[in-house]
C-alpha cells in the first residue's frame, strides 16, 4: 500500500508498471444515507474495467483514498482527526479549510471519480487518456501537508473574522479596528442585556404535530390513486398532477415537504422524471423536498440513475409496504395504528 500524503513511484520493466497501474487503488466513503452509499458502491463496482480502478474497503486504515459526507461533522472530523485532508474528496454544501477535492450535491459519482484520478496522478499513479491505449506516468511533488496546529490557527483566524464582522453590523456593540481575542468573553458582550422572551407554552400532548405535504406526480390516473391510498394512512396533505408542467406550476404556489416522481412522465411532460428532479434539486426554492422516484424499473442501474439525478430514495412499482414505512419513518412520521411495526 502507498503511504497516506506520499506518492507513487513505478520502477522496473514497462509490464511491471502495466501491471502496477492495473491495481485498483482502495476507497472508504464516510458518512451519506443508505441510499447514497448504495449508489456510489454500486457506481464504483460498475466501473471495475477502467483505469485508474478502484476497490471499496470498510475501514478507514485499509483505505488509500477518502470519500467523505461534508454536511456529516463527525465525518468531516474524523478525516481532520487523521490528517487525511489530502486524500479525501468531499461531497456537500461547504468543505473543511485545507480541502483538496469538494463537489456539491446533488452526487455525481462521475465527478466523484475524475476527482481521484487526479489525486492518483498527484500521487505518482498512471494517467490513461480516453481513446489513446498509451499511458503516461505522472510524478508530481505533493506541497508540505499542513499540521493541526496550522489548520487550527487558520480556523481560529476566520472566527475571529467572522464575530469582527457580526459586531461591526451590531448598533449596540462596539466596533473594534483590532481582532476580537476569543479568550477575553467580555469583549464581546454587549452593554446591555434585553429581557429574555417568555418561553413558549409546551405543546399539548393531544396536539397532533402539522402533516407533511406530499406532491404525487405521475402521468397514470390508476397510479396516482393507489400511491394516494397507500399515503392515505400516514396523515399527508396531498396534492395529484399528472405531468412535469403542472408540477412545476403547483411548486410555484405551494412548498411540500415530500415528492413522489414517476420516472417515465409520458408524452405530455416536458420534461421526463429524471430530469424533472435534477431541476427541482437544482432550484434554491425547491432544494429541501425529499424526492422520491417511483419506478417499474427498479434494477441497480436505474438506482444509481436516480441517485445522479439528485433524488432521497426510490421505491419500485408495485410498491413494497414495508419498503414505503421505512421511507416514511426516516421522514419522522410516527406509524399509525393500522400499520405494524417495521420488521427488522
Amino acid at each position: 500500500m502507498t503511504p497516506l500524503g506520499g506518492h507513487r513511484t513505478m520502477r522496473g520493466s514497462p509490464n511491471a508498471c502495466a501491471a502496477a497501474a492495473r491495481m485498483p487503488s482502495k476507497v472508504a466513503f464516510l458518512g451519506f444515507t443508505d441510499f447514497e452509499r448504495s449508489a456510489l458502491t454500486s457506481y464504483f463496482r460498475l466501473a471495475t474495467h477502467r483505469q485508474p480502478a478502484y476497490e471499496q474497503v470498510a475501514t478507514l486504515t485499509d483505505a488509500e483514498y477518502l470519500v467523505a459526507d461534508a454536511d456529516h461533522a463527525p465525518s468531516v472530523q474524523l478525516v481532520l482527526a487523521t490528517e487525511r485532508l489530502a486524500e479525501t474528496v468531499f461531497v456537500g454544501a461547504q468543505a473543511p479549510a485545507g480541502h483538496r477535492a469538494w463537489l456539491m450535491r446533488p452526487i455525481d459519482a462521475l465527478q466523484v471519480m475524475r476527482e481521484l484520478d487526479r489525486m492518483v496522478a498527484a500521487a505518482g499513479g498512471t494517467l490513461v487518456v480516453p481513446g489513446d491505449d498509451r499511458r503516461q506516468q505522472t510524478t508530481v511533488v505533493q506541497p508540505p501537508r499542513r499540521t493541526r496546529v496550522e489548520e487550527a490557527a487558520e480556523r481560529l483566524a476566520a472566527e475571529q473574522e467572522q464575530v469582527q464582522a457580526a459586531m461591526s453590523t451590531r448598533g449596540d456593540l462596539p466596533v473594534l479596528s483590532e481582532p476580537v481575542d476569543l479568550l477575553l468573553p467580555a469583549a464581546l458582550a454587549p452593554r446591555e442585556v434585553p429581557p429574555a422572551r417568555p418561553a413558549a407554552p409546551p405543546r399539548r400532548a393531544d396536539v397532533p404535530p402539522p402533516a407533511l405535504r406530499a406532491l404525487l406526480v405521475d402521468d397514470s390516473e390508476l397510479a396516482l390513486r393507489f400511491l394516494d391510498s397507500k399515503l392515505a394512512r400516514w396523515r399527508l396533505e396531498i396534492d395529484q398532477v399528472g405531468s412535469s408542467g403542472a408540477a412545476l406550476n403547483l411548486l410555484e404556489q405551494r412548498s411540500y415537504d415530500l415528492i413522489f416522481l414517476d420516472v417515465e412522465l409520458g408524452p405530455d411532460s416536458e420534461m421526463g422524471g429524471l430530469e424533472l428532479c435534477r431541476h427541482i434539486k437544482n432550484s434554491a426554492e425547491w432544494m429541501h423536498a425529499a424526492i422520491v422516484l417511483v419506478s417499474v424499473h427498479n434494477g441497480e442501474m436505474d438506482r444509481v440513475r436516480g441517485a445522479l439525478a439528485g433524488c432521497d430514495a426510490y421505491l419500485g412499482k408495485p410498491l413494497d409496504d414495508v419498503e414505503l414505512q421505512r421511507l416514511m419513518l426516516r421522514q419522522g412520521l410516527k406509524v399509525p395504528k393500522d400499520v405494524g411495526a417495521t420488521p427488522a
